[in-house]
């Protein structure tokens, strides 16, 4: 044992007991929780580690992140919108690219190593990459594994910082690392939505290379990590100086992103010569929709179409997208399908959840349910929260799977964690209609309230009932009005129909029937049947409005076609007495049955003494008894007196 050690030298023996160094930069009043645990994790697996917020300040604080920095193997950036906004997001670029952290062509240290960027996203949901170009380029310009897990503490991200740990300590000079926690929805430079960009792999996949190649250079020049990070291989030699040109202007353009538009395009349409699929589909999309550039969809549709050729996923998905609706080409589902399919099988995530919706619907493949679950799963697997909320809605209503309502509260929690507004909701909805036994109240008036906090108009016109009620909630009706008025000034038609019955009632607001006629007359023509049925009974009696029967029976008519009881009873009284109508006795009765398949107790009574008269049915005083029993069992004083007077 003795010979052994004696013969490592000593700056082996430094190197092998060296313990690596972590910095961690964060967001400090919105991500100090999470900080926490990411520290808490790095010093379980052995690194000494250095918090921004420790640091001394002053005028030279900027100067001790450096200094830091220099002294870190690995440098850990807790990404989310209040650091993206902030002035350290940018200086901290600006100093990584200074470090050649971000550059592929690495540079070399004073020893003669070079570096080697590393990114790791993991998921923070409240990230606008769109908002932030400077993060986005940082991103397209570092290797990255993707991270689906919002779970800080996932296995996976340990082993990676295990192994990072194990690469340090081998080195002769200690790799720099960028560790970040973007989004959910990965940056368009190293994500699926990249034709450079090999598919988006899962929580569980390796390390994947960069999307924009480094230079090539000899084994020996280059810190090799491959051994101890997956699959993280040495990147390949450079591309051909114009595809360079075009991938350096789309990086210059991404910069302007948000500041500068007019330079941004141009910089876009530089690279764009350079035949760049990623500026030739960012154009598209500035030409299909006249921002920052005259609109033209012919130049749109051919740029998508040279990029989508080239292998740009997100272009093929645009493209596809141009096909369903007709935009810009003749309207052709199938071809819109077969360009969802190409970008589908490369996992883009949007292009499975669209063509999980064609299979949905029947549109351009022919209709199956359980194919449109499977690309729905598929997408929802990637964290694409659209398709996560079509998984769960699947379970809970038993579409292409069977009914399974824990897991559909599962997938809803996960979208949920998203800040999913539709999930949110649907939360509440299955807590509050107790479904698969689930029933709390409380539980979905939170569930409401969360979603609503997120300008979901569902959620905030069911608060309204909620505080209508009293449910879950202490009755409150001004505050039932607030939010009726809030969901309705957003275009919600349900809401539109209870403000205007609180107009009508005088319930948490001073009575007004001109107000509430206004309100249904929004919420009908929004397509609201109870919103059609109220204007039409409004119409009928000239409450708060002109009397117009015949507009009231075209009001009757809508509703009673959507299957409103209320209006088809009405409608039914309407072609009985020839009002707004011509007189059809038929029609009546037709309209009576209709409405009382529905338990409306007062259709089942006009529709028993049809029978009872003979008039537009056959003549059947026991079918006419049965009905005025069942009418007059649930309550309806016109039934029992008919009843009554049969004998």
């Amino acid at each position: 044992r003795k010979s052994t050690t004696s013969s490592l030298s000593n700056n082996n023996m430094a190197t092998a007991e060296r313990k690596p160094r972590a910095m961690v930069s964060l967001h400090v009043s919105s991500m100090k929780e999470s900080c926490v645990l990411v520290v808490n994790m790095l010093r379980d697996i052995g690194y000494d580690v250095w918090v921004c917020y420790e640091m001394r300040g002053g005028e030279n604080y900027r100067n001790e992140i450096v200094v830091n920095i220099k002294k870190s193997d690995v440098v850990v950036i807790l990404l989310n919108n209040s650091w993206a906004n902030s002035g350290e997001c940018e200086h901290e670029f600006n100093l990584a690219q200074r470090l050649h952290l971000t550059s592929h062509e690495q540079g070399r240290t004073a020893r003669g190593n070079r570096r080697r960027p590393i990114l790791l996203p993991i998921a923070f949901t409240d990230l606008d990459w769109n908002e932030h170009p400077h993060v986005e380029l940082l991103s397209a310009n570092t290797n990255f594994l993707c991270h689906d897990a919002v779970n800080l503490l996932s296995g996976n991200v340990k082993q990676t910082l295990e192994n990072l740990k194990e690469a340090a300590q081998q080195a002769a000079e200690p790799p720099l690392v960028l560790l970040s926690t973007p989004s959910s929805s990965p940056p368009s430079s190293p994500s699926p939505l990249s034709p450079s960009a090999p598919p988006l792999p899962s929580s569980s996949a390796p390390l994947s290379p960069s999307p924009s190649p480094a230079p090539s250079s000899k084994s020996d020049d280059v810190l090799d990590l491959t051994k101890t990070l997956g699959n993280a291989s040495i990147a390949p030699s450079s591309p051909s100086p114009s595809k360079q040109d075009g991938e350096d202007e789309y990086s210059k353009a991404l910069l302007c992103k948000g500041k500068d538009q007019k330079q941004m395009v141009d910089l876009l349409l530089k690279s764009a010569e350079y035949d760049n699929p990623k500026a030739q589909n960012h154009l598209a999309t500035l030409y299909e929709t006249g921002n920052g550039l005259d609109k033209n969809m012919q130049k749109a549709i051919e740029l998508y179409i040279k990029s989508s050729n080239q292998g740009n996923l997100l272009a093929q998905t645009n493209l596809a997208i141009c096909y369903m609706a007709g935009t810009g080409v003749p309207k052709d589902p199938v071809k819109g399908c077969e360009w969802y399919r190409k970008a589908a099988d490369c996992n883009h995530p949007k292009a499975q959840n669209n063509l999980g919706n064609a299979y949905l619907t029947g549109n351009g493949v022919p209709k199956d349910v359980k194919i449109a679950h499977s690309w729905f799963l598929k997408a929802a697997q990637q964290n694409y929260a659209e398709s996560i909320v079509s998984v769960a809605y699947n379970y809970s209503n038993g579409v292409g799977v069977e009914v399974d309502i824990q897991k559909a509260i599962e997938w809803y929690v996960k979208a949920a964690n998203l800040n999913n507004g539709r999930a949110l909701n649907n939360l509440g909805v299955i807590y509050e209609n107790g479904k698969g036994g689930t029933k709390d109240l409380k539980k979905a008036f939170e569930y409401y309230s969360k979603a609503a906090n997120l300008g979901y108009v569902d959620s905030i016109w069911s608060l309204g009932l909620h505080y209508k009620t009293g449910e879950a909630v202490e009755k409150n009706l001004q505050k039932s009005v607030e939010y009726f008025k809030q969901a309705a000034e957003k275009g919600y038609a349900k809401a539109m129909t209870s403000l205007g019955l609180a107009y009508d009632g005088g319930i948490g607001v001073t009575q007004d029937h001109g107000q509430a006629a206004e309100w249904y007359l929004k919420a009908a023509v929004a397509g609201d049947t109870l919103g059609q049925f109220y204007i039409g009974l409004a119409l009928s009696k000239g409450q708060g409005v002109e009397k117009n029967v015949d507009k009231a029976a075209e009001w009757y008519i809508s509703a009673a076609k959507q299957g409103n009881s209320a209006a088809q009873c009405n409608l039914g009284i309407y072609y009985e007495n020839g009002s707004g109508v011509p007189k059809d006795m038929v029609k009546a009765a037709e309209m009576y049955s209709k409405a009382s398949s529905q338990n409306n107790l007062s259709a089942t009574a006009y529709l028993g003494e049809c029978y009872e008269k003979g008039t537009g049915v056959a003549k059947d005083l026991t079918k006419a008894r049965e009905l005025y029993k069942k009418a007059a069992d649930g309550g309806n004083t016109y039934a029992k007196n008919k009843l009554d007077k049969m004998g």
